[in-house]
């Protein structure tokens, strides 16, 4: 899937570069205005801080944590993301997290971009040998 026109994608595993951490944390708070209904529910607010927390925790468990990451050209921030997680006693097995896009940055099919390059992406690192490790970009 091509990426669309003013966009780049970025990847990465486990800890979000230190470039990208502030607006990645703003990225990952667009899942506030899901609708919730009628519900009281208040999301927990997205900071850096936080982002680290969530990794360090995932880390422990052991998980293996997959992100792909639209970037906005002009501006050099997240526009939107997508999360995927596999834990070490269950390699074949994954699952997906978040995936949002920023409200300014909605209707360019930004969401399936990052979901199909994270297909492809978990799929070259699971087909490569054992020990081997990815660069982090």
């Amino acid at each position: 899937m091509p990426v669309p026109a003013g966009y780049r994608l970025r990847q990465w595993t486990g800890t979000a570069p230190a470039d990208v951490l502030e607006s990645y944390a703003v990225a990952r708070g667009a899942i506030h205005d899901a609708p919730l209904g009628g519900s009281g529910y208040r999301w927990p607010e997205w900071t850096a801080e936080r982002v680290r927390a969530a990794e360090a925790e995932a880390r422990v468990q052991g998980l293996v944590q997959w992100i792909v990451v639209a970037i906005h050209e002009a501006t050099g921030a997240v526009a939107g993301f997508i999360e995927v997680c596999s834990h070490p006693r269950r390699p074949d097995w994954g699952y997906q997290l978040d995936t949002a896009v920023s409200a300014a940055h909605r209707e360019h099919g930004l969401g399936r971009c990052v979901k199909a390059h994270m297909v492809l992406a978990v799929r070259r690192d699971l087909a490569q040998p054992p020990g081997w490790t990815r660069p982090v970009s």
